[in-house]
């Protein structure tokens, strides 16, 4: 058993020191050049919103589906995956714990932490104003 634990642990420093993070600003043109791309209309009420939800971020392990369904890179089942696996294992404690949620691909993995914070269940430490 203390093996296990001493695997894991590895696993999660070399997780986390891999994790990486997309700037505000790659996300922000990606995200534009998408919305051009499928002809959508309103992309500037959809990038106030979401600059608005990336100044207040919530705390991921103490959110609702609602709350991860309102970002445009998680769909469903990455909410769901992302609930379970707190569910499961306890709070999610860094960017690169996030690549032990089943569901996640690299693209959410590394926009997610734009908009959330890693807090103990509880730990609201903002007011979110976009609700």
């Amino acid at each position: 058993m203390p093996q296990i634990l001493v695997l894991f642990l590895c696993v999660l420093s070399i997780c986390t020191a891999n994790a990486q993070v997309m700037s505000w600003d790659d996300f922000l043109n990606n995200f534009v050049d998408n919305e051009r791309g499928s002809g959508e209309e309103g992309i500037e009420t959809d990038v106030e919103r979401l600059q608005e939800m990336h100044e207040n971020p919530f705390n991921l392990n103490d959110c609702s589906r609602d709350d991860l369904l309102q970002l445009p890179f998680i769909g469903p089942q990455q909410a769901d995956s992302i609930l379970i696996y707190i569910h499961k294992n306890g709070a999610i404690l860094s960017e690169g714990e996030l690549m032990l949620v089943h569901a996640l691909d690299y693209y959410s993995r590394t926009a997610l932490p734009l908009f959330v914070y890693f807090g103990e269940a509880g730990d609201d430490r903002t007011q979110r104003s976009f609700f």
